[in-house]
């Protein structure tokens, strides 16, 4: 008896359910509903506005009913006046409500899927004109990509021209070498099927719209050594070029070894590079020398030279010099053999022992200090016995047997001491050392506590719940359990990898707020680079947002000056995929995107108008306003190469022009006067 009474009860809450929806959405139209879900409708009361139509249009959109969708776009469109028909961020509805507004790219993605591939690329075209989107820029390539299908082009290779000219000198084997360790590399692909895709090595350059010429720029820091490059330029029909070169690394100059020499008689000597071409001058003049890694030499010198200078030049452009007179080593084995002393060229002193074997070094000294990633080691060897070893932390240095070495290697630094021991040893099985001791240390201008500090938000999802009664019954009778959570999750993965990926760069102090932190719980991140102890306010703020449809998934996100509220760049990304491996590079892609947009910028060129300081920057930017620092070189005890000082440490600098070639700062009376000719400004 109780089943039977349970079945009209349920029954009658279903009507009455329905009744109640019927009369509280009288304008509700049941001929658009799929899967339970009801398209067509708007939040809040219909005011035949122009954003009440582009909102109905974008859910007309998404259902699948075309040319309802196409009908109030463009009524949208027709209801707004001038540039305010194109499409635009952030624009303002009422009150303090703003959307995202982008008509002609959502009529353009209309017939696209409809087929309609030359009407979509104009109305996409218009898109990316007035706004450029990554969604936009999506659907123009694979409308393009469409034509080229049906009009059966010709299948295509892609061309890819390098400028080489910069790289360094070109070798017989064509090879490049040069002393530089980063190389802008730059050139040129082309392509009648549109280039979509471009890769240096594993690094892909990010290209939002297809082009049929599309020149490139890609700086790599290389460390010492042979390096094979890879380009590879791919067109819409996935056609690919690839393009390799070899770029040698080499800071090592030539090792000059004197086997022999006579005052006013002759020189013998043995020169040795990597690079097997190798330049000679002796006393301003220039000799031939041939081809080869290990090459002998020998000149008969007129009696009146009894002073050489030699300069050994490879073809990265390294140097070695050598002096030599009639104090030299060479020349004072003979004196030592009768007279029992010598000169030591270099200390100017007298040595009373015939047997000598020393390392000097030039500019090195013990207990030394460093902000650089490597040094430069110079010096010579000399004994009266022939070298024939030599090597530097046990890296054997190819070196032929000599009374005299003069080398010039490169070591590499690590944070923190670095010990180096550099040993030679005679024809006599006599070993003589040296051991340095350098610490690298972090720059001051590039210590985490002095870096730009980004405020995190949770990038959330714009996913509507349903809101009238028969919408909520449609979607719990018919939608999967567990959608809702499925979105959750991913929202969550993607932040995850999001977040990650600016940790892992290192480039900004990191700021989780409370939102982001209490979500991030799939996957685990890694926090260790978050110090948040050590910062009080952030710079800056990084919002966004996750635009799902059943046609795919946008998600942008800007960065946004705390000071000023001024948003410095806005960046976005687009799939047609929602699944987690695409989230992992949908999210790798916006953060890069936005690390690309937001550079570090320089200044060493100011000038100073009452209290105001115009900086000349070393490249156009418009990511401002943010703070600079002003840094000095420093003289410092002990210290190889550059040591920079932080003179003031934050200063929040802006633009008042739109030649993005300079910004400026306001400075107190008694902080202008502390500036000097050379200090350089630079953001974080």
């Amino acid at each position: 008896m109780k089943n039977i009474i349970k079945i009209p009860i349920f029954l009658c809450i279903i009507f009455f359910l329905l009744f109640l929806a019927c009369s509280s959405q009288k304008n509700l139209k049941t001929d658009y509903i799929k899967d339970g879900k009801i398209y067509g409708t708007t939040e809040g009361v219909f005011r035949e506005l122009w954003d009440d139509y582009y909102n109905r249009g974008l859910s007309y959109k998404d259902g699948g009913f075309f040319k309802e969708a196409l009908e109030d776009l463009k009524m949208s469109v027709s209801k707004r006046d001038g540039k305010k028909k194109e499409d635009s961020r952030m624009v303002r509805t009422y009150g303090m409500n703003f959307i995202n507004y982008f008509p002609h790219r959502e009529i353009g993605h209309i017939y696209y899927l409809m087929s309609k591939y030359e009407e979509a690329i104009e109305e996409l075209k218009r898109s990316v004109e007035f706004e450029p989107s990554a969604k936009a820029f999506y659907f123009l390539n694979n409308a393009r990509k469409k034509i080229i299908q049906q009009k059966n082009k010709d299948i295509t290779i892609p061309k890819i021209l390098l400028n080489t000219l910069s790289i360094g000198y070109l070798d017989k084997n064509g090879e490049y070498w040069t002393n530089k360790d980063k190389i802008l590399l730059s050139g040129l692909a082309s392509d009648i099927n549109y280039i979509s895709k471009l890769m240096v090595n594993d690094y892909s350059i990010i290209i939002d719209e297809a082009m049929q010429k599309c020149s490139f720029k890609k700086e790599l820091k290389l460390n010492s050594g042979k390096h094979k490059i890879d380009i590879i330029a791919k067109n819409l029909l996935n056609q690919q070029q690839k393009e390799s070169i070899i770029i040698n690394i080499d800071k090592t100059g030539p090792a000059i070894n004197i086997e022999e020499f006579e005052p006013g008689k002759f020189i013998k000597l043995f020169l040795y590079d990597q690079s097997g071409k190798i330049s000679l001058t002796i006393n301003n003049k220039n000799y031939y020398i041939p081809d080869g890694k290990g090459v002998s030499f020998s000149l008969l010198l007129k009696s009146n030279e009894k002073n050489i200078s030699i300069i050994a030049r490879d073809s990265s452009g390294n140097e070695t010099c050598a002096n030599l007179d009639k104090y030299s080593y060479l020349n004072s084995i003979k004196l030592a053999a009768n007279d029992n002393w010598f000169f030591n060229n270099d200390a100017n002193t007298q040595i009373t022992d015939k047997k000598f074997f020393e390392i000097i070094l030039k500019n090195l000294e013990d207990d030394l200090i460093s902000e650089m990633d490597e040094i430069s080691i110079k010096g010579h060897v000399r004994s009266s016995s022939k070298i024939k070893s030599l090597s530097i932390n046990k890296s054997k240095l190819n070196y032929n047997n000599a009374y005299e070495i003069i080398f010039n290697e490169i070591f590499k630094l690590k944070y923190g001491k670095n010990i180096i021991n550099i040993i030679a040893t005679n024809q006599n099985n006599e070993t003589h050392s040296k051991k340095i001791i350098i610490t690298r240390q972090i720059p001051l201008i590039d210590q985490f506590k002095y870096k730009y500090c980004i405020a995190m938000h949770l990038i959330e999802s714009n996913f509507r719940k349903p809101k009238g009664i028969i919408e909520n019954l449609f979607t719990n009778l018919f939608d999967k359990k567990n959608d809702l959570q499925n979105i959750n999750k991913q929202i969550v993965f993607f932040n995850s990898n999001f977040v990650d990926y600016f940790v892992n760069k290192k480039r900004f102090q990191i700021i989780l707020q409370k939102t982001l932190k209490t979500n991030l719980k799939y996957p685990e991140i890694n926090l260790q680079h978050f110090h948040e102890k050590e910062t009080k306010v952030a710079d800056g703020s990084v919002f966004g947002t996750i635009y799902k449809s059943n046609y795919g998934v946008e998600i942008d996100a800007r960065l946004v000056d705390i000071k000023t509220s001024t948003i410095l760049t806005i960046q976005d990304v687009y799939s047609e995929s929602f699944d987690l491996d695409e989230l992992q590079k949908l999210a790798e892609k916006l953060a890069r995107k936005l690390h690309i947009n937001f550079p570090i910028v320089y200044g060493n060129n100011f000038e100073i108008n009452n209290n105001t300081i115009q900086i000349i920057l070393n490249k156009k930017s418009k990511t401002f306003p943010r703070p600079v620092m002003v840094i000095r070189h420093r003289n410092v005890k002990n210290c190889i190469g550059d040591c920079y000082g932080l003179i003031f440490k934050k200063f929040h600098a802006y633009q008042n022009d739109e030649s993005n070639t300079s910004c400026y700062i306001k400075v107190s009376n008694k902080q202008k006067d502390l500036l000097q000719s050379g200090d350089e400004f630079r953001t974080w």
